[in-house]
């Protein structure tokens, strides 16, 4: 927090002085009003306090501070994990400037997706953070599985948009992100959703016995190799517990401060 006995504090946050040559007030200068500053990047803060007294204007010396931040790491601790996600999720709807990464005054769905897509570089339903959707991902979100009316369930269960669930409308995300056999760029599930417009039931029916190319995407690194898709839950059950419930949903195409 900044603090001055008397006058005005003056900052930028791209590394330039918030007095001009003139000794007028930059136009690039924010008035600090007490309010935290929210930073969503790495960032030279540059500050001077100025006060007018009887009609002569002064400047206090300069005070400048780089700021290292981690965009998306909510919780401190110095790296991306499912708390963050979980975090960002709990504060959907609010107004709250630390979660709002795309920095147009709320939080909302853009917000996760830019921390899920852009800052995380991956995708919806991949529950360990590791850049894939594979069958450790659905496997959990299957064992996780609590129905539309559940509560408790969080990222590294398979819950994907924030309404506390492991639900088939998380399954069907799950199921349409994963990244094991890809034609042409779409996986084999995926495909089944999207283009053959399967039901989950359905898609549930031909999993037991799908041969699949897991693609295990380590950003810069990829390495495929044949194995079958195996869930240990047996079909009937995975068929149930991807029907049950029934109704289907429309799936839905550190920040530092001082």
């Amino acid at each position: 927090m900044l603090s001055v006995a008397q006058g005005t504090i003056h900052y930028t946050l791209d590394g330039s002085d918030p007095r001009d040559p003139g000794g007028t007030i930059s136009t690039g200068a924010i008035q600090y009003t007490g309010q935290p500053v929210v930073l969503h990047q790495n960032t030279q803060v540059f500050a001077r306090s100025f006060q007018s007294v009887t009609g002569l204007d002064g400047w206090s010396g300069p005070s400048s501070a780089t700021f290292t931040v981690l965009p998306g790491d909510f919780n401190g601790n110095g790296l991306h994990d499912p708390d963050d996600i979980n975090r960002l999720f709990a504060k959907l709807g609010s107004h709250d400037l630390v979660f709002d990464l795309d920095d147009n005054g709320d939080v909302d769905q853009a917000d996760v997706d830019y921390l899920v897509q852009t800052i995380l570089d991956t995708r919806y339903g991949d529950t360990d953070l590791d850049g894939d959707v594979d069958t450790g991902d659905l496997t959990r979100a299957i064992i996780h599985f609590n129905g539309a009316d559940g509560s408790g369930k969080f990222w590294a269960d398979g819950e994907t948009d924030g309404d506390g669930d492991v639900d088939t409308q998380d399954l069907t995300r799950a199921i349409i992100n994963f990244t094991g056999a890809r034609a042409d760029g779409e996986s084999t599930l995926g495909r089944w959703v999207i283009t053959d417009k399967l039901s989950t039931r359905e898609v549930a029916s031909r999993m037991d016995d799908l041969s699949i190319t897991k693609r295990t995407a380590k950003r810069t690194t990829v390495n495929d190799q044949h194995v079958p898709l195996t869930i240990p839950t047996h079909a009937a059950h995975l068929t149930r517990v991807l029907a049950d419930g029934a109704t289907r949903k429309q799936v839905s195409t550190h920040t530092s401060f001082f």
